[in-house]
């Protein structure tokens, strides 16, 4: 049996495969992930839970992963293959970066678990990709993830990125406005600063300082007391214009990221937008603020109007990339 795991900043999401019929699940289960002190205690809590004894495994991990080991920046964590191997009593252990395992679930996908923002240049037959072509994955999560993946001929193969820590870089006033806030605060502004989980609440920091956006007292009250601040302003949308303006504010700074990815990779199977955040936002994504940022970039804008832009609605995508990267 093997173990697969995906494993983000908030939760962890875990899975007992039958190698005899790699789409059948055996257990599963998700687990909080800062419930737990360090990565060996969480898979161990899942492993007791299931009942299973899997032989090895392929845990997908939220940072960089270099000669088997591993650094979880939004969690405090530092794994290494071996040690986990040993104290979990397994075969053996491999961990691979969450977003090189979501790319490898997007071959998996059926259509029905993508949404299109923007068509670009459809082929006759996208399920036939031509040798050499990139697709491209950003989610925004706890943090901001991506990678890419080139098709050889035959096979898929996955890479990891750090994009996400690159430098914010305004596009307008407002932008300026922001990344002052930011960097008074945290030094050095990244995309993830803005553009994430913890980009959102940022975000709406920022709008607050400004006295933007109407919201009553007891929201902002709320917000400012919460554990998860962006959870909470999330579930105020209907209620908190500032709320709005945040996410707003999100989509459109995620749309800028989608536009300078797409000058760096030339991802013309796509660029695909996973994580957690961007199913949950959805209306936002489709009342066509992504799109007209996205074309609105001035430099090549032709190649944005050829690269389609795609929602990945299905939450176990990296769990499948896990099972495909392992297998």
């Amino acid at each position: 049996m093997q173990l697969v795991a995906d494993i983000g900043g908030t939760k962890g999401n875990f899975a007992i495969i039958d190698p005899a019929q790699p789409g059948r699940i055996l257990a599963e289960a998700t687990l909080a992930s800062r419930d737990y002190p360090d990565l060996t205690a969480l898979v161990r809590a899942y492993l007791d839970r299931s009942g299973h004894r899997p032989q090895r495994a392929c845990l997908a991990v939220p940072g960089l992963v270099v000669a088997g080991r591993a650094v979880m920046a939004t969690l405090d964590w530092v794994a290494e293959e071996g040690a986990l191997a040993r104290d979990l009593g397994l075969g053996s252990v491999r961990l691979i970066n969450d977003l090189v395992a979501t790319a490898c679930g997007l071959p998996l996908l059926p259509a029905a678990d993508l949404v299109t923002l923007h068509a670009g240049a459809n082929r006759a037959d996208e399920s036939a990709p031509l040798p050499g072509e990139v697709r491209a994955v950003i989610a925004p999560g706890t943090g901001l993830g991506e990678s890419f993946c080139t098709f050889d001929g035959a096979r898929w193969g996955a890479h990891p990125s750090e994009g996400g820590h690159a430098a914010f870089a305004p596009h307008d006033d407002d932008g300026v406005d922001l990344w002052r806030f930011v960097h008074a605060r945290e030094g050095f502004v990244t995309m993830q600063s803005v553009c994430s989980g913890l980009g959102i609440a940022m975000v709406w920091r920022w709008l607050s300082a400004r006295g933007r956006g109407s919201e009553p007292a007891a929201v902002t009250a709320a917000i400012n007391a919460a554990p998860d601040p962006t959870r909470e302003l999330l579930g105020h949308l209907d209620t908190s214009e500032r709320c709005r303006l945040a996410v707003e504010r999100f989509v459109e700074l995620l749309a800028d990221e989608a536009a300078d990815v797409a000058l760096r990779l030339l991802p013309m199977g796509g660029i695909y937008l996973g994580g957690g955040l961007p199913p949950r936002l959805l209306p936002y994504l489709r009342d066509g603020r992504f799109v007209r940022r996205y074309l609105s970039h001035p430099e090549l804008s032709y190649l944005h109007q050829t690269i389609p832009v795609r929602v990945v609605l299905n939450a176990k995508t990296a769990l499948l990339g896990a099972v495909y990267h392992g297998g």
